[in-house]
């Protein structure tokens, strides 16, 4: 299973991986690690999972045209638009070689449906910035998306069933609808993926890969996530699931309890002659 999540964010973007790869060996599937994420140069992150051959085609072009662009110092000074569109036509070339709007439909029509899509088709989340700010793209058997246009977050790959709508649950109850800066990025990145992985124990492998671009001063800074710069929001999200949450439970169970129809009387006189009855039947024995 792959999942890859991207959160555009007010001062930067936060890109996130999971670390598991599936190979196929002499007809098994072996589970192993595999490092999702790439920084292209101090620019840029590129994040792809699902087949490699055809993530590694994505990720050259997208690497190629950021490269390109950045060099020639036109990266800051496009739209969000015209960097997809640019990016496109890197892209373009492999689609139609892969065909890959064909093959995503064949896919489906197979037994297991969607699921074959992870092995067959490669996803892939782009993080930049242009002359608007913070830029997150999203590359999948549709083509090339720009994540602003619809809400400030992209999830790719077949564990999206559980982010998708969780992240939808944070931007309207936690955001407010609205886009969030990177350390409630990174918060609800995290805490996407433990959510994820609870509901695929078996499928999703830590560690979970974050890296996040950052304008710096006048520069751009992209970076992989440490350990050490994870652990307060981790400890925040514990906290937050050991107190509140717990809270939050509790007070469900006690509203349940009085909410629950009253027992009637000739219940409850057969529930205490039941009780003595048993406890007559100890002081016997």
């Amino acid at each position: 299973m792959t999942l890859l999540i991207g959160v555009q964010c007010t001062n930067g973007v936060v890109l996130g991986a999971d670390s598991s790869a599936t190979l196929a060996t002499n007809g098994a599937d072996v589970n192993d690690l595999a490092h999702k994420i790439t920084l292209v140069g101090d620019h840029a992150l590129i994040a792809i999972g699902g087949a490699s051959a055809m993530g590694l085609q994505f990720e050259h072009g997208a690497r190629t045209e950021l490269e390109s662009l950045h060099v020639a110092g036109e990266l800051a000074t496009l739209a969000h638009p015209e960097l997809a569109a640019k990016i496109s036509e890197q892209l373009i070339p492999a689609f139609l070689a892969l065909k890959i709007p064909e093959l995503a439909v064949k896919a489906k029509e197979l037994p297991g449906g969607e699921e074959n899509l992870a092995s067959i088709l490669a996803r892939c989340l782009i993080a930049t910035f242009t002359n608007a700010g913070p830029c997150l793209l999203a590359v999948n058997e549709f083509g090339l998306t720009d994540c602003a246009d619809k809400v400030p977050y992209a999830v790719e790959g077949n564990g999206d069933v559980a982010a998708l709508p969780f992240l939808g649950y944070i931007r309207q109850h936690v955001w407010k609808n609205q886009p969030p800066d990177v350390g409630a990025g990174i918060l609800a990145v995290l805490w996407a993926f433990r959510y994820a992985g609870r509901a695929n124990p078996e499928r999703l492998s830590e560690p979970y890969q974050l890296g996040v671009v950052e304008r710096i001063g006048e520069r751009l800074q992209a970076r992989f996530l440490s350990e050490t710069d994870l652990s307060e929001p981790k400890n925040l999200l514990d906290d937050f699931e050991t107190n509140v949450m717990g809270q939050l439970l509790g007070r469900v169970v006690e509203e349940e309890k009085a909410q629950a129809p009253p027992v009637p009387s000739s219940e409850r006189r057969r529930r205490g002659r039941r009780n003595n009855d048993g406890h007559h039947s100890d002081k016997r024995k």
